[in-house]
């Protein structure tokens, strides 16, 4: 549905990729139905590191709750994901940064909501992402579930509370 909505313009620079070791196992057969309904739309296989992908693309779209959007967004790559909210349920805790992402264009939870957005930012998809209302969105989101750091072993350090721990003289874990 996602796919039939996109404009063809969008549709002609589109990748799907899409693990096709996971599509042969599992007999899935969306690899073929792919090519049948939309054989403009590039495959990937997943053979290739994504790298090469993350800096030649103009906006990824995530259509399931992955890890991948999480790495996108916090690498500030331009992302909108959508999923049918009844398949990939949110914790509750999650839900207001959810309402940040939906009213900022990132999230959808309708493949046609989701097409339409692309459609309408495609030509200006950086106008869009590095705007006020989508990095504020964003940045809030990563804060939560998607953080970076420059100093990662430290912030972890602090995280567990191994700051505050020393050892005595006798070899002992002591907390200060």
């Amino acid at each position: 549905r996602f796919a039939g909505r996109l404009n063809a313009a969008v549709r002609a620079t589109t990748v799907l990729r899409i693990h096709r070791a996971t599509d042969d196992k599992l007999g899935t057969g969306y690899i073929q139905a792919w090519r049948k309904a939309y054989p403009d739309v590039e495959i990937d296989p997943s053979t290739t590191p994504i790298e090469g992908r993350l800096r030649a693309a103009r906006l990824f779209v995530y259509t399931y709750n992955s890890t991948g959007y999480l790495e996108t967004l916090a690498r500030n790559i331009p992302t909108v994901v959508f999923w049918n909210p009844e398949h990939w349920e949110l914790r509750e805790a999650a839900k207001p940064y959810f309402v940040l992402l939906k009213e900022a264009g990132i999230y959808h939870s309708d493949p046609i909501a989701a097409a339409n957005h692309v459609n309408a930012i495609w030509d200006s998809v950086d106008a869009w992402w590095y705007s006020d209302r989508v990095q504020a969105a964003r940045k809030a989101f990563c804060e939560a579930y998607a953080r970076s750091s420059q100093q990662p072993v430290r912030d972890l350090m602090q995280a567990l509370d191994f700051a505050s721990v020393s050892s005595s003289s006798d070899g002992k874990a002591v907390r200060t």
